[in-house]
């Protein structure tokens, strides 16, 4: 089947915030030289959807997220959009809570990169604009304190979130539900 990250509204969801559109498009602009839209223009963003694709032969198959529909997925073949699919989930989860449900192929090691270089990108954009909130908002945005291990941090900020892994069945967990 592919790796493929999984998505699930559990609930009927508002539209995106101002704030929650603003960074997801802070962080596909900052990944400009990978990404396209689904019909090889420019990503799209809007209050109920969000659609990208990698560019030429390092894309796969569009991430497209509707808030209207129920279930759906996207397919990245660990193509070098995937980590930019990932950041966008986890901004979209932020946002939604529980009412929305990921799941994923990946395991720790494949989010690791996801999540640090989320943190990454927002710290990117402290230009003293409201973006700067996010720090807040994200409480895994913050580097680790000294003596802390990495890893260890970046688990629990999943954790926090409810992206984790079931370790024992191998499969990822997200609000208590076995992955796909």
């Amino acid at each position: 089947m592919g790796y493929t990250h999984y998505w699930t509204n559990v609930t009927d969801l508002p539209p995106l915030q101002p704030e929650t559109i603003r960074r997801v498009k802070f962080v596909l602009a900052k990944y400009d030289d990978l990404l396209c839209g689904p019909d090889q223009g420019r990503p799209l963003v809007t209050a109920g959807r969000v659609a990208f694709n990698g560019r030429d032969e390092d894309g796969f198959e569009d991430f497209d997220w509707d808030r209207f529909e129920t279930w759906d997925f996207c397919k990245t073949a660990r193509m070098p959009y995937d980590n930019v699919v990932g950041m966008v989930l986890l901004i979209l989860k932020e946002q939604y809570g529980a009412g929305m449900v990921i799941t994923s192929d990946g395991d720790f090691d494949d989010w690791f990169p996801i999540v640090t270089g989320l943190r990454k990108c927002l710290q990117e954009s402290s230009d003293g604009d409201t973006l700067v909130g996010t720090k807040a908002t994200y409480g895994w945005v913050n580097e680790p304190h000294p003596g802390t291990n990495e890893r260890e941090l970046i688990d629990e900020q999943l954790r926090r979130l409810k992206l984790g892994m079931d370790r024992k069945a191998g499969r990822r967990t997200v609000d208590g539900v076995v992955g796909r």
